[in-house]
């Protein structure tokens, strides 16, 4: 899928704001699964999605899952997640036969 971005000006690698307004301008006309598409595209390098497995974040997931976008998707694991979480989390993983990667804090030293 290509998806011009509008204005139609060179793209500059290194202007972060350059590219995070016409991926802006370009959003209104685009559903979710084209403005993730658009993302990937435009973005050169890795993108990371975090997700806590909220409806909005299941959204987004699904976009890029369904996609099979090179995003990497990973979430915080504080050792306090409700056990009704970490089955979103296997249900999520099963259902589109990818990982979602755990970051896992340092415990403080005392």
């Amino acid at each position: 899928m290509s998806i011009a971005l509008a204005p139609a000006v060179p793209l500059e690698p290194d202007d972060p704001n350059l590219l995070a307004a016409r991926l802006s301008a370009a959003a209104p006309a685009l559903d979710l699964f084209q403005r993730v598409a658009a993302a990937r595209a435009a973005v050169g390098g890795p993108i990371v999605f975090t997700t806590s497995f909220g409806l909005e974040d299941q959204t987004i997931g699904h976009a890029i899952l369904r996609q099979a976008l090179d995003i990497d998707i990973v979430t915080l694991d504080t050792g306090r997640l409700f056990p009704q979480t970490h089955d979103v989390w296997a249900q999520t993983e099963r259902r589109y036969g990818r990982r979602i990667r755990a970051i896992v804090p340092r415990a403080a030293s005392a």
